[in-house]
């Protein structure tokens, strides 16, 4: 809805049509904000008009835009509870053989700073060799090969970014627990373990029929919560978000039920487990699109079961930060507050 007040002297303006793009990116301070919805109300377009002076007052109320965009007081950010997204747990390198050349500590760092990112966390992936289905990937990720980016790591001179040597690591689907070892996870500062890379683990058959890549994925879920190297767990990456598939993924998630995330999502929480928002997802969405989107209900209940969050761009190259400023659109859908973040986000 979009109502306004015209006062005209002596003739009559004629609105022909009012345009808002909501298709910019992602505005994070509240000056910013304010000057999102002044340069919208420029674009307003008028027909033929005549006049010699006129107020032209518009107060927007656009039941699409998300409560951030909102100008009446329910939904205006009450001082002291405004929560910037200033980390990125979900970062790989060119050392993960699926990201290219431009994935670079170096590039990051610049795109930090523009962003005002203080936490970075990098995650190539990391796992055992013997992985049914991503044997050679996982191969070609010993250790030693990602201990390059911890090295690189100790040599970097940036006082107003914190860095941290991490790793995605898989779930291992004959042995139902994470593929990793002990020994290994120690060497890590966190840990991102996936349900949903279900192209690499999960039988093939499984793969046109939804119900039970659906409860594939369910499975894979509990397993990993389930494991006793849970404790090392840092988060759940993209949980429930496939890629790879020739069908619209969200199929998948809006087949499962509230109670199935809700059980899910309570033990997350009573494992102290942080639910990974990954904006990978997000690519060219506008912030109605992200408000209406069904991932928005899984955000929800893991909330509401009192998961922590952690935000990452899972960026592959450089150009995936480009649509980082999303995580703060949905940190603000969510009205998430800095206590809602896990403690190595703070």
């Amino acid at each position: 809805w979009i109502t306004g007040t015209v006062f005209l002297f002596p003739k009559e303006v004629l609105i022909s049509s009012i345009t808002i793009d909501i298709k910019e990116k992602a505005i994070v301070p509240d000056v910013e904000r304010w000057l999102f919805i002044m340069r919208s109300l420029l674009s307003v377009k008028f027909s033929e008009a005549v006049f010699t002076f006129f107020i032209f007052y518009v107060n927007l109320y656009i039941e699409y835009f998300p409560k951030h965009f909102r100008l009446d007081e329910k939904y205006r950010p009450q001082e002291g509870i405004i929560m910037k997204i200033t980390h990125d747990f979900h970062i790989h390198t060119s050392l993960s053989i699926c990201a290219n050349e431009t994935a670079t500590v170096e590039n990051y760092i610049a795109h930090a700073k523009r962003l005002g990112l203080t936490k970075l966390g990098f995650s190539d992936h990391f796992g055992a060799g013997d992985i049914p289905g991503a044997r050679g990937f996982y191969r070609a990720h010993p250790y030693e090969h990602n201990a390059e980016l911890k090295d690189t790591l100790a040599t970097l001179n940036e006082p107003d970014i914190k860095f941290y040597f991490g790793c995605e690591t898989e779930y291992h689907t004959p042995k139902r627990d994470l593929a990793i070892t002990e020994e290994e996870a120690e060497k890590f500062d966190f840990i991102l373990v996936p349900n949903s890379h279900t192209h690499m683990i999960m039988p093939k058959e499984y793969i046109h029929c939804h119900e039970k890549h659906v409860d594939f994925m369910i499975m894979a879920y509990e397993d990993i919560l389930n494991s006793p190297l849970s404790r090392y767990v840092t988060a759940m990456a993209h949980p429930f978000d496939v890629c790879c598939y020739p069908y619209d993924k969200n199929m998948l998630i809006k087949m499962i039920s509230d109670d199935t995330f809700k059980r899910l999502f309570d033990k997350t929480a009573e494992k102290n487990i942080a639910f990974e928002i990954n904006v990978s997802y997000s690519k060219n969405m506008t912030p109605s699109e992200l408000a209406e989107d069904c991932h928005i209900r899984m955000f929800c209940l893991a909330k509401e079961c009192g998961c922590k969050f952690i935000f990452g761009s899972d960026a592959h190259d450089s150009s995936q930060h480009e649509f980082y400023g999303n995580a703060q659109i949905l940190a603000d859908i969510l009205d998430l507050k800095e206590s809602d973040l896990a403690d190595i986000c703070r």
